[in-house]
């Protein structure tokens, strides 16, 4: 349609989607991966053995675990009405009152780093008391958010547009085909492309020096064991070598198990030639000098890759003998940019699917659910925060106007924070509530 004045054309089918998303997808399989051994179950496995095999890998993933769990996060209210309050304290019991904890949670959530993505199921209860729940106002809330294993995926459910719609179990240990909707389920990933419901796994761009780091550590350690063992060589005589059978197999396996070890030790036969040589001999040829590579320069140098795809360098700080402390900082606060950029991800998922449907299920209007917001990433220079506020207050600036500051001090530097400062004022002790949530730094919540 041809543009009216300053009024920009519309489409002919303003509502209708026409594109597809493009993700490659086959049989219930995304085919997004151009590697064949990073492609389904196979590069679920090959994934899960860098995250547990490799200590680079490993080091990396549980900083950013335990850096994630160490985020304090808030219950917000939108809103100043009965019922945002309502819905405010419900979400905070929820956060509290499931089977397992919130860092049980959010564990389980960082398993996205490894596969790509995550599912969580969202199994509700009604709130009748003890046993399962510690309350009994009959609302509904979170029996528990329960993980689906990767490698429990069967198959994804698309739609016509590439969106997924549900999640296809074969799961242990009866692997029957359980079909869970995506309303049921919260659904995280580490990046999107295309928007994949796999994402991108956080070990992805590690994989190439990690598959090198591997087999050069292998290498090394056949070269370490025959160096030390010497090269084991047996002579035979040449009948039985072009008889082959039982016996020259027999010699074969003997030559490539020879071992410095409790058991060693071989047996030969003492038959001899016409001139009393034996027949049968067995000699270690030790090494012909030292090697041309460093092979422990060449692992470091993969090592640095690792950690450097998965923004975690800065652990490998000191381990060289280089790297100042200004460097460290650059490092690590490119890293908390990169926390804080996960931590909102996973919030945002809470906020768009797991708490409106909580809303929903107890009657409520989806505009009065509160949302989860974060803390500061990691932890507060205190003498930079004492510089700041002293020049501050040489500026004239009154530090005593701003409400709660005392109470917000206390709580950076992990000091008790006194009952008549809490909230700005000293509350009696009839108004002091009696279930007050603690920050979830690991399992709970911030008031």
């Amino acid at each position: 349609m041809p543009k009216r004045g300053n009024l920009a054309a519309v489409p002919a089918s303003p509502y209708t989607e026409i594109g597809r998303t493009g993700v490659p997808y086959w049989g219930g399989t995304i085919d997004a991966e151009f590697l064949k051994e990073l492609k389904g179950a196979r590069g679920r496995a090959v994934f899960r053995e860098m995250a547990e095999n490799d200590p680079i890998v490993g080091a990396c993933l549980v900083t950013i675990t335990q850096h994630l769990r160490d985020v304090s996060i808030t219950v917000e209210s939108s809103g100043d009405t009965p019922q945002h309050e309502q819905a405010e304290q419900l979400v905070k019991d929820c956060l509290t009152d499931m089977s397992g904890t919130w860092a049980d949670v959010l564990t389980e959530i960082c398993s996205m780093f490894v596969y790509g993505w995550c599912c969580l199921e969202t199994v509700y209860k009604r709130r009748t008391g003890v046993p399962a729940s510690r309350y009994s106002d009959g609302k509904v809330g979170w029996a528990k958010l329960a993980p689906r294993s990767q490698e429990s995926l069967g198959e994804w459910e698309l739609d016509e547009t590439g969106q997924a719609t549900a999640m296809i179990q074969t799961p242990a240990p009866t692997y029957q085909r359980l079909t869970i909707p995506m309303e049921k389920l919260l659904h995280f990933r580490a990046a999107s492309r295309n928007d994949s419901p796999e994402g991108i796994s956080l070990l992805r761009r590690a994989y190439v020096p990690w598959y090198f780091c591997k087999r050069i550590r292998t290498i090394e350690g056949i070269g370490i064991e025959r160096d030390l063992a010497g090269l084991p060589v047996v002579r035979i005589p040449a009948n039985v070598i072009s008889a082959g059978g039982s016996t020259l197999t027999a010699y074969k396996d003997l030559v490539s198990n020879v071992r410095r070890d409790e058991q060693e030790g071989v047996v030969l036969p003492s038959d001899r030639d016409s001139g009393g040589n034996p027949l049968y001999e067995l000699q270690l040829l030790s090494t012909g000098g030292k090697r041309n590579f460093d092979t422990g320069a060449v692992i470091q140098r993969y090592q640095k890759d690792i950690a450097t795809a998965l923004m975690c360098d800065f652990v490998l700080l000191g381990h060289e003998k280089v790297g100042s402390f200004a460097l460290a900082d650059v490092k690590t606060g490119s890293f908390a940019i990169a926390l804080g950029g996960w931590i909102d991800a996973i919030l945002e998922v809470f906020n768009r699917q797991a708490i409106p449907r909580l809303m929903s299920l107890n009657g409520w209007p989806i505009d009065v659910a509160p949302t989860l917001t974060r803390g500061p990433i990691g932890r507060v220079d205190l003498k930079a925060l004492g510089d700041y506020l002293g020049a501050l207050v040489g500026a004239g600036f009154d530090l005593l106007s701003v409400p709660d500051l005392q109470e917000h001090l206390m709580r950076i530097a992990d000091l008790p924070v006194p009952d008549d400062v809490q909230g700005g004022e000293e509350r009696p002790e009839t108004e002091r509530p009696e279930k007050e949530t603690p920050d979830v730094q690991s399992d709970a919540v911030e008031d």
